[in-house]
């Protein structure tokens, strides 16, 4: 994040630690890693490395532009509400013919009040209604279950088409969504929020055991706007599959 001032220094810059490449080689042997281990390079040599294979959504497909031949019949936004957290909205254009989505927009922000948040959703409709020609009754809106008021609040002001989202098999859902973005079935925004949230989403890691646990590890990123998109994504499949 370039709004804010960056400092780096590694174990080469601490005068205490005046043999540091030998203090590094001990920290190699004992923990039994080669010098391209993930955690050795961020934690020790102060490199930008991802876990790749904690990432739980590692490969992405990218676009500039929506391609003239993409032409949406429907739009499914996920959203998820937050207060500390962050609130987001994901809009996904769907192309029915070529089962494929563009997300369009993104949006995210902490501390929005309920009533911004109603009309932030009310202007979003309008947009995808008006620009991309979607009709209103094929735009969905799947919102997380965490603040009904919210959701009620929506439907109050004429947008119906609001459901909750579906939070069972979480791991089936992220499979879904990473398989997608992996197999260009789901387009997104290069170095978008949703991007950036990729990048720092993680399964869990036993220390002990030294393997992957299969539950987000929210104690190192929670993901907010990937929930988001997260919904709209398994809800537009399931529509698809079961002919809705």
């Amino acid at each position: 994040d370039d709004t804010f001032e960056h400092f780096h220094a590694t174990m080469e810059d601490n005068p205490t630690i005046p043999n540091y490449e030998h203090a590094l080689e001990d920290v190699l042997e004992e923990n039994h890693w080669t010098r391209d281990n993930i955690t050795f390079r961020r934690e020790y040599l102060g490199e930008i490395a991802y876990d790749t294979e904690r990432m739980i959504i590692p490969k992405r497909s990218y676009y500039k532009e929506l391609p003239k031949d993409f032409h949406p019949t429907k739009c499914y936004i996920g959203v998820d509400y937050g207060w500390t957290d962050f609130s987001s909205f994901a809009p996904v254009l769907i192309d029915e013919a070529k089962k494929v989505g563009y997300v369009v927009h993104e949006w995210k922000a902490n501390k929005t009040s309920s009533q911004a948040l109603v009309d932030k959703m009310k202007a979003l409709n309008e947009t995808i209604h008006s620009k991309y020609n979607i009709p209103v009754e094929d735009i969905h809106i799947v919102a997380d279950s965490s603040h009904q008021q919210i959701s009620q609040d929506i439907y109050n002001q004429g947008i119906t088409n609001i459901q909750n989202a579906y939070k069972l098999d979480e791991n089936y859902q992220w499979s879904r969504l990473s398989e997608a973005c992996a197999c260009e079935e789901l387009f997104i925004l290069e170095n978008g929020e949703i991007d950036k949230e990729a990048d720092a989403v993680v399964w869990q890691w036993n220390q002990e055991k030294g393997c992957v646990i299969y539950k987000v590890d929210d104690d190192t990123y929670h993901p907010d706007i990937l929930d988001s998109l997260k919904y709209a994504w398994n809800q537009y499949v399931t529509d698809r599959n079961t002919g809705c």
